[in-house]
């Protein structure tokens, strides 16, 4: 997994806020449904402002730690442990 997998997050507004993704472990991997996506918080004191991009539209995401379907306009991250699945449209 690299900078420009099929889904990566980014910096929501790069001119505001380059460093947004600094202070963050981020990690994709490719499954059979879809990419999963782990991102924590390392010596962050704040919350960045960051977006899922993706190659294709998105599907459906999931919270894997909570269990549930999220709203693809609804999808943010947490301060803390996050666990995604996305699925992309074919």
């Amino acid at each position: 997994a690299g900078i420009l997998d099929s889904v990566r997050l980014v910096e929501a507004d790069p001119d505001a806020d380059p460093d947004a993704l600094l202070g963050w472990d981020i990690r994709t991997a490719k499954v059979d449904d879809g990419y999963v996506v782990c991102a924590l918080p390392q010596d962050r004191w704040e919350m960045s402002n960051l977006k899922l991009a993706t190659d294709r539209p998105v599907k459906r995401i999931v919270n894997l730690i909570a269990q549930k379907e999220v709203p693809v306009k609804d999808f943010k991250l947490d301060y803390g442990a996050n666990l995604i699945l996305v699925e992309l449209e074919d």
